[in-house]
């Protein structure tokens, strides 16, 4: 008998000095279909971000939610951050910060004494982190608190299963943890498999940092939809579990935290990838955010890819990320409208990515819809047409970047 395989997704809403509030969303995925038919019944679209749930009214909104709570085959847990941890964080963050600052100070005085470029150089990758400074504090904040429910995750596994033995044997479950946002929110993630005691076991449970992740993969988007009613709505989030996040469980000079952020400045001065994929050239809207997770389900969930979708030119993302390798980078084409695109074709080729034609992913796709009709036609019969219909729509759409 084949082991459950859970996907956990991660996601928040709200900045510093707001009360933020952080959504862990997990099911079974078997049930990863009907939770995007309720998304095309309520939204229209089969994978949610924050703004396809803009200009809908309150009680519509508030009541999608509820919905999801109350539904068994969809596990939803709350927590919020409160302006005092923040403020606790963010005291242990700028003490360390001004230790290294003044640190570095110190280097900078010795360089010039000893004209010693290598002292320099240091000196300079230390300082790489601020260059992504929109999110230096939001993420070393957040990744933090995500570190703590992805350690509550395991912690619950462990209680299910009892014992380490029975979570590594065959029976145990497979668990994939997305956290939107990227690495910066998910550096940590491989202190967690390294504990055994952790509940979360190497090579049965992968976590995965994705930019963007809200897009392109259904459960961290159910998870950073739902978090971001919530935040809209304060006056009504008396109504639902939200849990508190303890701080007192939090000491900001101990080597832990020290370590903590040593890590997350490290994060931050380098772009690192576990796999990413790369859309190059034109996609119709419905289509671009199915590509990733239908790859996802092709690879039989054994790599979450990270996407990021070429805008301007390859030649920029690459200043902001960075070659990678062909070992963790592929390519997915779609229609190549202008000399651009298909100059970053060639480019691609050149860096020896692997590459991959969107219409060679068209059985994929097909499979795809078959599975979502199969479900719908399920749907009680007020549903069932108005279902179907607009599955009909969005398929009709993707299949126009498939010819």
């Amino acid at each position: 008998m084949a082991s459950d395989f859970f996907i956990h997704g991660l996601d928040e809403a709200g900045r510093i000095g707001e009360k933020i509030i952080f959504c862990e969303a997990s099911i079974n995925c078997n049930d990863e279909v009907p939770l995007m038919l309720r998304n095309i019944w309520h939204f229209h679209k089969l994978i949610l971000n924050k703004n396809d749930v803009r200009g809908y009214d309150e009680t519509t909104l508030l009541k999608f939610v509820s919905e999801l709570i109350d539904e068994r085959t969809i596990i939803i847990h709350l927590y919020n951050l409160s302006n005092d941890f923040q403020n606790l964080l963010l005291r242990g963050l700028f003490y360390h910060l001004s230790n290294n600052l003044f640190r570095i100070r110190g280097q900078i005085i010795e360089s010039y004494t000893k004209r010693d470029r290598i002292i320099l150089e240091d000196v300079l990758k230390n300082l790489n982190a601020f260059k992504r400074k929109a999110i230096y504090s939001e993420s070393f904040v957040k990744s933090y608190i995500m570190k703590e429910i992805t350690g509550k995750i395991g912690s619950s596994y462990l209680r299910q299963y009892s014992t380490i033995e029975n979570l590594q044997g065959d029976n145990g479950p497979r668990i994939d943890i997305q956290i939107d946002g990227g690495y910066p929110f998910a550096f940590w993630w491989s202190d967690l498999l390294d504990n055994l005691s952790s509940g979360l076991i190497r090579g049965k449970c992968f976590v995965t940092g994705l930019t963007n992740g809200d897009t392109y993969y259904p459960v961290v988007s159910l998870a950073g939809t739902i978090a971001s009613i919530l935040h809209k709505y304060p006056a009504k989030q008396y109504y639902f579990p939200i849990n508190e996040i303890n701080k007192l469980e939090v000491d900001t000079s101990s080597e832990v935290f020290f370590q903590h952020y040593i890590r997350h400045a490290y994060s931050l001065s380098k772009p690192i990838f576990q796999k990413r994929m790369l859309l190059i050239g034109s996609y119709q809207d419905d289509l671009k955010p199915l590509i990733p997770y239908i790859y996802y389900k092709k690879q039989n969930r054994s790599n979450t890819y990270e996407p990021f979708f070429i805008q301007e030119s390859l030649e920029n993302f690459i200043k902001e990320f960075g070659y990678g390798s062909p070992e963790n980078t592929i390519i997915i084409v779609g229609k190549l409208d202008n000399t651009t695109q298909k100059q970053d074709l060639k480019k691609c080729r050149e860096f020896g990515y692997s590459i991959i034609e969107i219409n060679e992913l068209k059985e994929d796709i097909d499979q795809f819809f078959t599975e979502l009709v199969s479900e719908a036609e399920l749907s009680p019969a007020t549903r069932r047409t108005e279902m179907l219909s607009r599955l009909t729509r969005i398929k009709s759409s993707c299949i126009q970047d498939l010819q």
